[in-house]
């Protein structure tokens, strides 16, 4: 076995301690709706629309066939068939064994939203009834969407699982367990042979999902956020997207109007849904070709943030919808149409007004907890011959002075603990090529309590930014920010 392999249980053991509030309910058997036309000959036993619970353990479970339309617990599933992987080389499977992905769509009926999660309630069955349960590593080697998360009323999704199979294994059997902690099972054949189709163009949901439109405030949790448009961004030389895909970016506003402090992570929060329901994730060479500030990280009370996220998508790809879920271990979440042509507004008027959050001036020693900060004086720059900001930039150098003033040694870190925004919340992280411009070393390492650091901090942004705020975040854990104007 794969080295690793080792590190599958403690992949499973820490994904399923982290999936909560899965759907729930009393004893429920599936219904079948609809019959797809090339396995209506196929089932195993007649389906008549007076199905009840089994009440002998000798009653025959049901099993239908990809295509079929089948309802249980305010559940609608398909599956649409399924297909060998071609595994990725730093995760093959194990030898003698395959990948195989296995694609579905959920449509969730209910008035209440529900959690799918496919390591806890999906799994595959042989002939001779030997279970195979969800493989990250086939998942890993997976396109065409993801399904672990939030349904909310009226909500679609369709993607793939995937498995490591016996690579001569016949007649699988797809295990869906609409209800994990009660009882409500689905088995669906999956035949011999890779099959694929299309969803029912009429399959419609019962229940009309909230949708929201580009501009619209949007009040949940603990946030106010609108989604301010979305663009085509051009590629880099290096980290381009994949055969007939495109780049493109999502910018978003958020602003924190609780009393304590909020987290934001665009890779666990966010995703974009096209109009056949596949979903897209977060694309680390998309973001990383985007300069206008990112959204991760902590806000406290009465900070806003304004940045850009980015995703690759199909060239062709029509009417996305951005999806921003707010509790991601509970429920509550955003859907936004995003419209078939790129778009671009600012925020309300009432959205884009200063913060509340106490700012002091250059050359404040400012002190919170155990951690002194000075901004000492701030350098704007060109760069050199070899070392440019990109067009419209400057390279701004921002020189520091950190003092311990605890009992207690601290490590800093200008990556983690530091960043720049303007007079529009937009954010701008530490940048490589400004810091090495300057003229001393970054403020990096352990500071022994009463010692003091000095150095300069390096970023790039726009030549015609106002208003730039130095940010501190001098404990990472509870969220304590020192800002300094930089005016």
């Amino acid at each position: 076995m794969s080295a690793l392999k080792r590190f599958k249980p403690l992949v499973l053991l820490v994904s399923i301690l982290v999936i909560v509030s899965l759907a729930c309910g009393s004893s429920s058997s599936p219904t079948l709706v609809a019959t797809s036309d090339q396995s209506s000959s196929n089932n195993n036993q007649e389906k008549t629309s007076s199905e009840t619970e089994p009440t002998s353990a000798s009653v025959i479970k049901d099993i239908y066939q990809v295509g079929d339309i089948i309802s249980i617990n305010n559940t609608t599933l398909v599956v649409l068939g399924w297909v060998n992987v071609e595994p990725n080389e730093f995760m093959p499977p194990d030898e003698g064994m395959k990948f195989i992905g296995v694609e579905l769509l959920l449509i969730n009926e209910s008035n209440s939203s529900k959690s799918i999660s496919t390591l806890m309630q999906m799994s595959l069955k042989d002939e001779k009834d030997q279970k195979y349960n969800v493989d990250l590593f086939a998942a890993s080697s997976l396109s065409g969407g993801n399904l672990d998360g939030e349904l909310v009323p009226g909500e679609r999704v369709r993607g793939k699982v995937g498995f490591e199979v016996p690579e001569d294994v016949q007649n699988l059997q797809f295990v869906f367990d609409a209800a994990f902690f009660s009882s409500g099972k689905v088995f669906v054949d999956l035949g011999s042979e890779p099959i694929s189709m299309e969803p029912p163009s009429d399959l419609a949901s019962s229940t009309v999902m909230q949708v929201y439109n580009v501009g619209d405030l949007i009040e949940i949790k603990n946030h106010t956020m609108a989604v301010l448009g979305w663009e085509d961004i051009s590629a880099g030389d290096f980290l381009g997207p994949d055969p007939g895909n495109k780049f493109v970016a999502v910018e978003m506003f958020f602003a924190n109007n609780s009393q304590s402090r909020i987290s934001i992570s665009t890779l666990l929060q966010m995703n974009l849904k096209d109009e056949a329901d596949r979903s897209y994730e977060i694309d680390f060479s998309a973001s990383s070709e985007i300069k206008d500030g990112s959204v991760d990280g902590s806000l406290v009370p009465g900070e806003k943030i304004r940045g850009k996220v980015g995703f690759q998508v199909p060239e062709n790809v029509q009417n996305l919808q951005f999806v921003f879920d707010a509790s991601v271990f509970g429920s509550g979440k955003v859907v936004v149409d995003l419209g078939a042509s790129p778009v671009s507004i600012e925020p309300p008027t009432d959205l884009a007004t200063p913060s509340t959050i106490e700012t002091f001036i250059k050359g404040d020693s400012v002190e919170f907890k155990d951690t002194m900060l000075t901004v000492n004086e701030i350098m704007f720059s060109k760069g050199s011959q070899f070392n440019t900001p990109d067009e419209g930039y400057n390279f701004l150098m921002v020189d520091i002075t950190i003092k311990n003033t605890g009992t207690a040694t601290q490590n800093v870190s200008t990556l983690l603990q530091m960043y720049v925004k303007d007079s529009n919340f937009k954010k701008y992280t530490v940048n490589i090529m400004a810091s090495m411009e300057s003229s001393s070393s970054m403020p990096e390492g352990e500071l022994a309590p009463g010692e003091s650091i000095r150095g300069q901090v390096g970023f790039q942004v726009p030549v015609d930014s106002k208003e730039l705020i130095f940010v501190l975040e001098a404990d990472v854990i509870s969220a304590g920010k020192i800002f300094i104007s930089l005016d």
